[in-house]
Parts: C-alpha cells; sequence; structure tokens
C-alpha cells in the first residue's frame, strides 16, 4: 500500500520480477495522475483510492494553476474506462461516505466552483460502486459483500435520499435513517416511523 502516485514507477520494476497482476496492491490517497500512470495501473491491477477531499474539495480551486495537464486532476473516469478498480474512501474527513461520492460526480470545490476537468466525473452508479463493491474487491470479499443479492451478507442502510436521484447539493448530506448489519438493526434515528408509508402497485402492461 502506498500513497505516493510516483510509486506507480517503482511498482512497474517490481512487477518485472515478481508480477503483481491479480494481487490487487493498491495505491492511496492520489490526486493528479498521469495518462502512463494510469495505463500502468491498469496493467498491473493495481486498486486506487483517491483522495478526493484534498484534491477536488478542498484544493480544487487550486487545480488550474498548479500546471499539471487539466485531464490528469484526478482522472476517475480515465480510470473507469480503463477498467482500473477505483475505490472511494474518506480518511475520515467528514467520515461520510457520500461526500466522497458527491466529489466524484459534481466536482465541486468548498467555494461552489467547478472543478475541471468536468469529463473526468463519475457518473452516479459508477461513484456508489465506487462506495460499496469495489471497496469489498480490494479487500477480496467481493464473494461476501458489497452487492444485495442471495448469499450475501444482509448489510444494507436505508437512506434518507435516493443518491442515484437526488440534486447534487443534496448527495453530501445524505445519511442512514437505519443501518441493517447481519440482519440486525443496529442504528435507527427514528426518522423512518415518523414517515408514512406510501404504498404503489406496479401493473404490467400486456403488449
Amino acid at each position: 500500500m502506498s500513497i505516493a502516485p510516483d510509486i506507480i514507477d517503482l511498482l512497474e520494476e517490481v512487477d518485472r520480477v515478481v508480477p503483481l497482476d491479480g494481487r490487487r496492491w493498491v495505491v492511496q490517497h492520489f490526486g493528479p495522475l498521469s495518462r502512463p500512470r494510469c495505463e500502468a495501473a491498469a496493467r498491473l491491477g493495481l486498486v486506487l483510492t483517491p483522495l478526493t477531499t484534498r484534491y477536488i474539495f478542498k484544493e480544487g480551486d487550486d487545480a488550474a494553476a498548479s500546471g499539471e495537464p487539466a485531464d490528469d486532476h484526478v482522472p476517475l473516469a480515465r480510470l473507469a474506462e480503463m477498467g482500473v478498480s477505483v475505490t472511494l474512501a474518506t480518511d475520515n474527513a467528514p467520515p461520510s461516505m457520500f461526500h466522497s461520492i458527491w466529489h466524484a460526480c459534481a466536482r465541486r470545490s468548498r467555494t461552489g466552483a467547478a472543478v475541471p476537468p468536468a469529463g473526468q466525473a463519475l457518473s452516479r452508479i459508477d461513484a456508489l460502486k465506487a462506495a460499496t463493491t469495489a471497496g469489498a474487491h480490494l479487500t477480496f470479499e467481493e464473494r461476501e459483500k458489497g452487492t444485495l443479492a442471495a448469499g450475501m451478507l444482509a448489510d444494507f442502510a436505508v437512506l434518507s435520499d435516493d443518491p442515484l436521484g437526488c440534486a447534487d447539493d443534496v448527495l453530501p448530506h445524505i445519511r442512514a435513517h437505519r443501518t441493517v448489519v447481519g440482519g440486525t438493526i443496529v442504528h435507527d434515528d427514528g426518522e423512518i416511523a415518523k414517515t408514512p408509508v406510501a404504498v404503489q402497485t406496479w401493473t404490467r402492461r400486456r403488449q
């Protein structure tokens, strides 16, 4: 595990002696990342975890003046297109993963300014996967958790808003009303009991 993007160059040298593909070595806390290093990460089968709180939210306003190629600033979409496993993280600042999802999708700094390049933003669904299934992949637990499916651990949360449909500005404020771990409720803020349940009936139309 490393926190320096240039470690990818060293890992390429290691790979010549001991193949790394399939080992899921992790390079974390990256910000700017060149295209050649993205390509190397794909070849080596690395798992990358960006520090979006720093490089997009806190220091995003300075990205244009950094001297780096614009497309290299936290290139999440490029990495996804290359098939690199990208796992979102919070670094506990703040602890909610929905802040990191917001950074990845909206690419807004703390001043509200757009952080270029806009083309490197992730879609909502890809950002959610980076916060869930990708994390399980990082820890070699994709057969146990990361998705809601038969045979997987029964861990899930009932959220305050729909992360796929809410406005961008709502994303970082999403919270869990109820959290279930292993089929047992471990957190409940009482909000669900206050909300009327709307029953929707879906009718299948015959063609």
